[in-house]
């Protein structure tokens, strides 16, 4: 049982810490490089 509560804990703290990571990451820098290049970019592609 203590086992897997560490495990677990363990494996929810990863996922939590990658997940969290990978998600915020692009998330910060998606609005500062979509903000000018998307907007330009998106009509004329259009």
């Amino acid at each position: 049982m203590l086992v897997d509560m560490k495990l677990f804990a363990a494996i929810a703290v990863a996922v939590i810490l990658v997940g969290g990571f990978l998600w915020l990451k692009p998330r910060r820098n998606a609005p500062k490089k979509n903000s000018g290049v998307g907007n330009i970019t998106q009509p004329k592609g259009d």
